[in-house]
């Protein structure tokens, strides 16, 4: 005998009402209760004990008034029911009280978007909805609507609830235990509108494929409302240190030249915003070299196009980006400071798209070419002209880094006949090609290759009476200097049941430096001809393959297991000359990586306490040792604004960029594996506190950290007493150091005027034996560093600034001369050195602005972006370094300063 739902879904509901009036027959309300639904059933869930589930969107905006007299809940419960028009229904397993529908303010459509308060409604109806299933489980994919390309990280909550996941690297997403199938899911992602999706019964339950609409600059007026998500950049109060940056609003930044996401990561707190000649980032008082940079699972060892004012990134191949300033998850290893973690596009899989950027300096071209449903890919190429902007920052960063320590030195009269003819440009290239091997598994295959090519070499003018040339004599000077990175990383991953998803990946990186700064002269005579070629000639060469397997189960909506296991081999060459016979220094070593990680993320507490804890241990070849690496995540909700965080870890490095202080012509550096005896593995230990107070328009963040460190090493040559007698093997000297500070981060994430204040108070100081038992500041130490953002949009326009002040960073300064004589009588000149990073140089700051024109081309089948921006609008002469002449035994310094005051311009299309 059948019995049809309505009547399952009458006995379910009458059930629920027995077992509801026996939990509540002791609670009994007497009062009068006045303001909206929401408030209501806030106050009853209160009093009461049960929780009282419902959209509050929906129940906030009518204004209700009841007086029970001695009724128990339920009676109140279906008082209000019956005057307000809605339906509820309790459910046994938990104990929850489920309002469930009431839509009627919604119209009748699959879908609408709100343009005013850039919020998308999804599957709204008329009437009512009974619920059909219960605690039950949603899978499937979360996309961007424009191009269909899957969005990494997004978050999905159940409204009412304290249901929340994430979407993996792919897109991915599976909800656990949703109460019914009529709640509501909010679901989030920088740059992309905030979308309500309206679960009912007819909807599938896997595969489910979620479109988001990214946020965009309407080219007519937008009102402001509370809902509105517009964010650039955005701390996460889920996570603790953690940065999210959506790569399409980059143009609301001010720019120089080039849209670039490592440029905007140091606009926020704990990032260093003061080094205009790296791109690297200075997390925390920590180096470059220690962050872990990785794109499409492989790693990026150099970050640097031209002396290091832009990043290798091109934003136009960047679909998502991660910071993590310290305490990251046991999944990734191999450094001690932060990770940044970087998803490139897939490629527009609805439509051929592509675009064009031109500004200044370079030309930046992508293509996305999809085919059918299974396959997308997309190309992105960047390439420099020496234009007026190139040829500033070249000549700027070029003549103060060019060294011109061990070439002859040459009378006026030769010199000036010497001329230089400058090539340079860098490039990158990226492309990316995805084939859908099903709805629940990819194959993708990415690659990179970037290259700098820097020549400013010299050679004499035409022979004859002062032009500097004569018989049987001739000299060049070499000044060449060429670096890059490739990367390809192959990968297959599958969301095998809508617990289990796995994936499998393969990469290879290689980083190549080579530096040739010498002047060679020929002297021919009538009996034999000698050539002399002295100066520094260096060659680096990193070589990364690497095979990942991870990962990751889901248990139930409160508890997930993720671990991997990573195999990596390494091998580092690097060479030293001062000239083309005598190697300073020459290694070559290579060691096989190992590391096993498991990662355990567990929601107590009734989901206020989020607990991560993890362990990787990793085993390095070259040391014979294994290293253990346990780390701990502690993310507890206060209330739904307020949250606090906890986190400890210890991390190890094995492949180190080791700083080579060079007081005559500044401090460079070089990669190399660490081993058993010169190059230590090094260690570090991460604390962190914080606490963030958010609401839909505000975030306001502040975090405390302590990062102790070991086994740190560098190489100098200032206790060398005769360069010619001792092996310069041993100038590799080991330290220990630690930064600690405290960041705060106020920012205003709606409306037409948004943006951000921060300030970091840091200190970041090392202790080597060789310089003294006393700590000095490191290198990266900047006490003071405070930041202001600011977007404004009206119309087809857009306006944006940033203010960067910064207090001086330490430099070691030179004292004057001294001179020993040698055994064989000769007198060699040595310089006096003060301690180590004794002085300071003067504060930092600047002022950039920017603003950009958005109009559309060709009917509509096309977008133009006219852009403008100014660098240092005020010209401070902000010093780079210091360098200096004895004179007399007297050391003069003079200041050598970075950029001053430069515009740009830029014109970009999307078709």
């Amino acid at each position: 005998m059948g019995i049809s739902k309505n009547a399952c879904l009458a006995l379910l509901i009458l059930v629920g009402v027995k077992v509801f009036s026996q939990h509540s027959r002791d609670v009994r309300f007497n009062k009068l209760y006045v303001g909206t639904l929401a408030q209501i059933f806030d106050s009853l869930s209160a009093a009461s004990g049960n929780k009282i589930i419902y959209e509050r969107a929906v129940f906030s905006n009518e204004n209700a008034m009841i007086r029970p007299s001695n009724e128990t809940l339920m009676q109140v419960m279906d008082d209000l029911s019956h005057k307000y028009r809605f339906s509820y229904l309790k459910d046994d397993a938990s104990g929850n009280i489920y309002v469930y529908s009431r839509r009627n303010e919604f119209v009748d459509t699959e879908e609408e978007s709100d343009e005013k308060s850039n919020i998308s409604i999804i599957n709204t109806r008329r009437g009512t909805v009974s619920p059909v299933k219960f605690n039950y489980t949603l899978s499937g994919q979360i996309k961007d609507r424009t191009s269909g390309e899957a969005i990494p990280y997004a978050v999905i909550s159940v409204e009412g609830t304290k249901i929340k996941t994430n979407t993996n690297v792919d897109g991915y997403y599976s909800i656990l235990s949703i109460p019914n199938d009529t709640c509501t899911l909010i679901i989030s992602s920088v740059g992309y509108k905030l979308t309500r999706l309206y679960l009912s019964p007819d909807l599938p339950t896997t595969n489910y494929v979620i479109e988001l609409d990214p946020v965009i600059l309407n080219l007519k007026a937008v009102i402001v409302t509370a809902d509105k998500r517009n964010l650039v950049l955005s701390s996460t109060s889920d996570d603790v240190s953690l940065i999210k940056v959506s790569p399409k609003s980059l143009a609301e930044l001010p720019q120089v030249g080039e849209r670039d996401i490592l440029r905007s990561l140091q606009l926020m707190p704990g990032v260093s915003a003061s080094n205009e000649s790296s791109a690297g980032m200075y997390v925390r008082g920590g180096t470059p070299d220690q962050n872990l940079i990785l794109f499409d699972g492989f790693t990026i060892y150099h970050v640097d196009h031209l002396y290091g004012f832009f990043s290798t990134f091109n934003p136009n191949a960047v679909k998502d980006l991660n910071l993590s300033k310290g305490g990251f998850d046991a999944r990734y290893g191999g450094r001690l400071s932060s990770v940044c973690d970087i998803t490139g596009k897939d490629g527009n899989q609805k439509n051929m798209a592509g675009g064009a950027d031109v500004s200044l300096l370079s030309i930046n071209l992508y293509l996305e070419i999809p085919y059918k449903d299974k396959f997308t890919s997309i190309i992105a190429f960047r390439r420099s002209y020496q234009g007026a902007m190139y040829d500033k920052l070249f000549k700027k960063f070029n003549t103060s880094t060019a060294s011109q320590v061990g070439r002859p030195k040459m009378s006026d009269r030769f010199a000036e006949s010497f001329t230089s003819t400058v090539s340079s440009y860098f490039y990158d290239l990226n492309g990316k090609f995805t084939y859908r091997v099903s709805d629940k598994s990819n194959l993708t295959l990415s690659l990179y290759n970037g290259s700098d090519n820097l020549d400013n070499s010299s050679s004499p003018g035409m022979m004859g009476p002062g032009t500097g040339s004569f018989r049987g004599f001739s000299s060049s000077n070499n000044d060449v200097t060429d670096f890059g990175n490739t990367g390809v990383s192959l990968k297959y991953s599958r969301q095998w049941t809508n617990k289990l998803y796995v994936y499998n990946l393969l990469s290879f990186s290689n980083y190549i430096s080579n530096r040739d700064r010498t002047s060679k002269t020929t002297i021919e005579t009538d009996t034999s001809t000698n050539t002399m070629r002295i100066g520094i000639i260096e060659s680096n060469v990193l070589t990364d393959y690497s095979y990942k397997n991870n990962f990751n189960y889901k248990f139930s909506d409160r508890h997930t297991l993720e671990g991997g296991t990573q195999l990596t081999r390494l091998q580092v060459k690097y060479s030293y000359s001062d000239n083309d016979t005598s190697k300073i220094l020459d290694r070559n070593d290579n060691s096989l990586l190992t590391a096993y990680y498991l990662s355990d993320h567990i929601k107590l507490i009734h989901n206020h306490l989020y607990l991560t804890s993890g362990l990787r241990i990793s085993y390095y070849q070259l040391t014979n040792k294994i290293y253990f690496e346990p780390r701990l995540n502690i993310n507890y909700k206060l209330s739904d604004n307020i949250t606090l965080l906890f986190s400890w870890g210890r991390f190890n490095q094995f492949v180190n960029r080791v700083i080579r202080e060079d007081i005559s012509s500044g401090s460079r550096d070089f990669w190399i594996l660490s081993d058993s005896s010169r190059v230590p593995v090094s260690e570090a230990k991460h604390y962190i506190v914080g606490s963030h107070y958010e609401t839909p328009e505000y975030l306001f963040s502040i975090e405390a950290y302590y990062k102790d460190m070991k086994n740190i090493t560098e190489y100098t040559q200032r206790f060398v007493s005769a360069p010619r007698q001792v092996n310069y093997e041993e100038n590799f000297y080991i330290g220990q150091g630690f930064a600690r500070g405290i960041e705060f981060l106020a920012q205003r994430k709606t409306g037409l005027f948004n943006g951000w204040i921060s300030y970091t108070l840091g200190e970041a100081r090392n202790q080597f034996d060789v310089y003294g038992k006393n700590y000095f500041p490191s290198a990266q130490d900047v006490r003071h560093e405070f930041k202001i953002v600011g977007i404004y949009k009206y119309k087809h326009w857009l306006f944006s600034f940033d203010w960067i002040y910064a207090s001086g960073r330490p430099y070691t300064r030179p004292l004057g001369s001294y001179t020993l004589t040698m055994i064989d009588g000769n007198e060699q000149s040595y310089v006096a050195i003060a301690e180590k990073n004794s002085g300071r140089l003067p504060d930092y700051h600047r002022l950039d602005i920017s603003t950009t024109y958005n109009f559309p081309l060709f009917n509509n089948l096309a977008k133009g972006t006219l852009g403008f921006s100014v660098f240092n609008l005020y010209n401070r002469k902000n010093v780079w370094y210091k360098e200096f002449q004895v004179i007399e035994g007297i050391a003069v310094e003079n200041n050598v300063s970075y950029l001053g005051i430069t515009p740009n311009l830029t014109f970009s299309i999307k078709f």
